[in-house]
């Protein structure tokens, strides 16, 4: 149970944690669905693409060598322990040689133009889900210099390919874009997963208070669902029922059961004191319904017991006689002291 701030804290990182490894697990089959993609368009003939127009040859090693480590990647980390994971450094490691692997591939597919562009920009957007902090910050600026930095290289390396920095900076500005949003969104959520545990945490506190106030009430109190099963009694229900402390109110009495029926009835009904059983003081219930628009719903029973009620009637009676009795002999202290005073005079 969820109690202080700390604790609230605490299992959003636990879920965080949870939720972060099954997004690097789901992510690491994405990597290897990339590898395969671009060695099968790399591979055909059907469909005329750019990849690898500039170095085929290091376009295809490049391109194994990253779906065998991705391939590698994923039962190194099923085998890994989930409590010595530090998913925050593993997700960006992961991210990082994505967006490095991916420039290079771009690079050697003559830059910006071949649209592997696109394939950075998914790595970015996830490792801004997976990844918390300043360090997210990092990962788009990693991207657009990689980026930049591959295309201006491409213009010294290769003149006679066409070379496009604005959509370099397009794609740029588009990895910091998509990274902040994300990083909005997702910051979105964890706020209201902590309020939402806090709520939680306050009205298990709420809960947790109102047991106390029920269980310590001299009234019995008893509450039935629509088929009029006890979903709860508290101990002053029990003893008026007739059962130890020790033992639970699983079902009610039949004579209480009566009463409740007739009652689901017809609202109005007013039930008369009587006594459940010879051994029983004599009760009187009230019958409220949980909801006020459902009689046959869920009903909250409360029991008074008639002798404790007339034993504070009288208590009642006696305090007021005994104020009134003082108020006399002050009174006719008064109106003697005045009579004395002028027998005097």
């Amino acid at each position: 149970m969820l109690t202080h701030r700390a604790d609230i804290i605490e299992e959003i990182e636990r879920r965080r944690f949870g939720i972060t490894l099954s997004l690097l697990r789901v992510y690491n089959f994405y990597r290897v669905l990339v590898g395969l993609t671009l060695l099968v368009f790399f591979i055909q003939q059907i469909i005329v693409t750019r990849l690898g127009n500039l170095a085929p040859e290091l376009f295809l090693y490049t391109t194994l060598a990253y779906l065998g480590i991705n391939l590698a990647s994923i039962p190194l980390l099923q085998l890994l322990p989930s409590t010595r994971l530090n998913t925050q450094l593993v997700s960006v490691g992961l991210v990082t040689y994505d967006v490095l692997l991916l420039t290079l591939l771009m690079y050697f597919s003559g830059g910006v133009s071949s649209g592997l562009g696109m394939l950075i920009l998914v790595s970015v957007a996830t490792g801004a889900i997976i990844v918390t902090g300043r360090v997210t910050a990092v990962l788009p600026a990693i991207a657009s210099i990689a980026v930049l930095y591959q295309e201006f290289y491409l213009s010294l390396s290769a003149p006679e390919m066409h070379d496009d920095f604005f959509q370099a900076g397009i794609l740029g500005a588009l990895f910091f874009g998509a990274s902040y949003i994300i990083q909005r969104l997702s910051g979105r959520v964890r706020d209201n997963d902590l309020r939402a545990l806090t709520q939680a945490a306050e009205l298990s506190d709420l809960e947790r208070v109102n047991r106390q106030i029920i269980h310590r009430m001299q009234t019995g109190i008893v509450v039935v669902d629509p088929a009029n099963q006890v979903r709860t009694a508290n101990q002053s229900a029990r003893r008026l029922v007739g059962l130890g402390p020790d033992e639970e109110l699983t079902e009610l009495p039949e004579a209480l059961k009566q009463h409740l029926i007739q009652w689901r009835a017809d609202t109005e009904r007013r039930a008369l004191p009587f006594q459940i059983d010879a051994d029983t003081p004599e009760i009187r219930v009230s019958f409220f319904a949980v909801r006020a628009d459902d009689p046959q719903g869920d009903i909250t029973l409360f029991l008074e017991d008639t002798g404790e009620i007339q034993q504070q009637a009288q208590q009642l009676k006696l305090a007021a006689l005994g104020r009134l009795s003082a108020s006399i002999r002050r009174s006719c202290s008064g109106n003697l002291r005045i009579s004395t005073s002028a027998t005097s005079a």
